[in-house]
């Protein structure tokens, strides 16, 4: 019994940090489509504190200002790379809830890949030590994903 207040303790007191980032490829517009989810005030607190002011994702009269500084931060830690080539995001809304961030992305057409697909995504992860990245990206056929962490911050995925 003892254990189990232990570690319910430890899960109630000890935050969890993490995002889910999904990769898939759009064969009929050659482009990579990426939806983002993460917690939402974790975001803010983070933004709030590189800006030296109080960034709320959700107040719709800011959200020119707050699409800028959340595209900049996650151009800087979301980065994609076919066969050694950086691709270029571009951001196409994002949606802030009380606990949850929904950011979309669009890649740049794509002309080709002939080996590989890098991703790496340290999000968070300059605020948070114990961030959590899950990455599940899909490319026609292959599906692959992996949890990122601090100690590892980039998967590759063989065509």
């Amino acid at each position: 019994m003892i254990y189990i207040l232990a570690l319910v303790g430890f899960l109630f007191f000890h935050p969890h940090h993490q995002s889910v980032t999904e990769i898939h490829y759009e064969p009929e517009a050659n482009s990579f489509e990426i939806s983002i989810s993460i917690i939402n005030h974790d975001m803010e607190a983070f933004l709030s504190k590189i800006h030296s002011k109080s960034v709320n994702l959700g107040n719709i009269k800011d959200s020119l200002d707050n699409a800028k500084i959340l595209f900049s931060y996650i151009e800087k830690n979301l980065h994609l790379k076919l066969d050694s080539i950086h691709v270029d995001l571009e951001l196409i809304g994002f949606e802030a809830e009380k606990d949850e961030l929904n950011v979309y992305l669009e890649s740049e057409e794509i002309d080709h890949i002939t080996d590989y697909i890098e991703v790496e995504n340290t999000l968070l992860m300059d605020y948070f030590a114990n961030q959590q990245n899950i990455v599940h990206l899909e490319y026609l056929h292959i599906k692959q994903s992996k949890k990122l962490t601090q100690n590892l911050s980039k998967m590759q995925c063989k065509i």
